[in-house]
């Protein structure tokens, strides 16, 4: 098994470097918890009609919170989770999974 790669750079700047870099995935990593913490509150609050409507529309739950969250050209750019939020969105939304289902449109990048 070779050896490590010979570098050039002296083995404190390299600490230096590893170190700035390991903090900055750790920031990353917390970002993103953050984010998903913040969208799984959000998705707890959309009509359960709608997530099954998106889930089964979409092909997997991933996709339908990635298409919940991305603005829609279907719904003016609004994105459905928000849109969804009044009777009136949630009926935009489910007439436009029902069509996308329908194969009338393809679904939206997010989408299957």
């Amino acid at each position: 098994m070779p050896g490590p790669i010979p570098t050039r750079q002296a083995p404190d700047l390299l600490r230096a470097r590893l170190s700035k870099k390991i903090d900055e995935l750790t920031a990353a990593f917390d970002r993103e918890a953050s984010r998903r913490h913040a969208m799984r509150d959000r998705l707890a609050q959309v009509d359960p009609e709608v997530l099954l409507a998106a889930i089964d529309c979409m092909g997997s739950a991933e996709k339908a919170a990635a298409w919940l969250t991305s603005p829609e050209y279907g719904l003016g750019n609004e994105y459905p989770l928000d849109a969804a939020g009044t009777a009136e969105g949630k009926e935009r939304v489910l007439q436009l999974l029902w069509r996308q289902n329908l194969g009338m449109f393809p679904p939206a990048a997010g989408g299957a």
